[in-house]
């Protein structure tokens, strides 16, 4: 056996790469030192196979994890825990204290959901700071004859909003002997109303503007001015979109109200793309809002408003995607009623809708023109076997509509309508109906 020399002067692999004095004895000397709490331990992991019941075992012989959870929710709910409350250190509950792991098999059967988010996020200053708007609103016999207009031509055509509730909101915010705070949403929503109204006047509303040589002057818009004439409406409109600051993490159901809104007078304006792009991100916040199928802890009157602002959602959705030629995100493949009978209603509740009846053939419409748009691109020239073939159905649709929709407008022997149809209100709404039906 050869004699011990001493100790080397040269530092081991391990010392030198831990930096470490070495005591120049092996590395499986120093792997059996104690770890002081500047040392880390190393421990060799080796490559084995598992079984479903093998890891079991393996949790209970390791308490301690090698590898962290790596999952984006486990990382979000730590960096939440950075921004916990005083309240939670007090308390000593931990952020982290629910569990991560998602049910599969209830994922697409979570009708339950709500406006609040059920996991935790990171929070950005756009969710709460809202930039100030200068709002301006038109005198309240004004607003009030501009909401008229609105109602009057297109207020049943689709369901915008609750009727009573509306009017009592408007005469609140005209009211200056309460002082109350007035929603931002509601806001928007009024202001795209407003601009639908005067988007129906026949004349333009009047103006005054100062000249450089002639001074106070009126405005007419048919003088020969080279000044571009803006749409009626428009200002209000883009006083809506300033107002416009939807949560897409905790959405409401007023912010779908003043997204169909919007889409409706960007179609008007020929928007047609921007149309696409507000319809698209209602019909997405009324489906993380789960609707129509969490309504059971509702009242019946949310539950029916509810369910017809999502009928509505999806008219607009599938009315731009036909104009673009896109597939719609709720494609409707059955019959089934947009709306039901309001058996549970009471009256004063039954005001704040319209007849179901022309919602429900509005849905019906929507559904046979794309499909006729489709069916159409799908055909191929000098085959006229087959585009009969095609069609057929279609214009079946179209006649079974029309046998439905047994609503009809009374004319004179003159051409001119009767007393009976002039004194329906919805009379418009009938004839848009008659219209888009024999358009397409």
């Amino acid at each position: 056996m050869p004699r011990f020399k001493g100790r080397s002067i040269n530092a081991c692999h391990y010392c030198r790469t831990q930096k470490v004095k070495c005591s120049g004895e092996s590395e499986l000397a120093q792997l059996r030192q104690p770890v002081g709490d500047n040392q880390r331990r190393v421990t060799q992991v080796g490559y084995q196979f598992t079984t479903p019941s093998s890891i079991g075992l393996e949790g209970q012989a390791i308490p301690d994890r090698l590898i962290e959870n790596s999952t984006t929710e486990h990382f979000v709910r730590k960096l939440k825990g950075v921004y916990s409350t005083r309240s939670q250190d007090i308390s000593g509950v931990s952020p982290l204290s629910n569990g991560s792991t998602a049910d599969r098999s209830n994922f697409h059967d979570n009708d339950d959901r709500s406006a609040t988010s059920d996991y935790t996020y990171i929070p950005l200053d756009n969710d709460s700071n809202h930039a100030k708007v200068f709002v301006k609103l038109p005198p309240h016999s004004y607003a009030l004859y501009l909401l008229g207009q609105f109602e009057s031509f297109m207020g049943s055509d689709y369901h915008w909003y609750k009727k009573k509730c509306f009017r009592a909101k408007i005469e609140a915010t005209y009211d200056s002997s309460q002082s109350q705070a007035v929603d931002r949403i509601w806001l928007c929503c009024f202001s795209v109303v407003l601009a639908l109204g005067e988007s129906y006047n026949d004349g333009v509303a009047p103006s005054f503007f100062i000249g450089d040589k002639s001074g106070l002057t009126a405005d007419n818009p048919y003088d020969g001015d080279s000044r571009q004439i803006t749409p009626p409406g428009i200002e209000f409109f883009k006083q809506a979109l300033l107002l416009l600051r939807p949560s897409y993490e905790e959405p409401t159901i007023e912010q779908v109200e003043a997204l169909n809104l919007i889409t409706f007078y960007c179609y008007s304006l020929n928007r047609r793309k921007t149309a696409y792009a507000y319809a698209g991100m209602a019909l997405r916040l009324a489906n993380l809002l789960g609707i129509p199928n969490s309504l059971v802890a509702h009242s019946p009157l949310e539950k029916e408003h509810h369910k017809r602002i999502w009928w509505t959602a999806v008219c607009m959705d599938i009315m731009t995607c036909t104009e673009l030629s896109l597939a719609p995100s709720q494609v409707l493949y059955d019959d089934t009623s947009a709306t039901a009978d309001c058996i549970e209603l009471s009256s004063g509740e039954t005001e704040e809708f319209s007849d179901p009846r022309y919602l429900t053939a509005q849905v019906k419409l929507v559904r046979i023109k794309y499909h006729i748009t489709r069916t159409i691109s799908e055909l191929r020239y000098g085959n006229s076997l087959e585009a009969h073939a095609l069609i057929e159905p279609c214009l079946q649709a179209l006649r079974n509509w029309k046998a439905q929709f047994s609503l009809s407008l009374e004319f004179k022997e003159d051409g001119t309508f009767s007393e009976n149809t002039l004194s329906n209100p919805p009379m418009r709404t009938i004839a848009s109906l008659l219209l888009r039906y024999n358009q397409v």
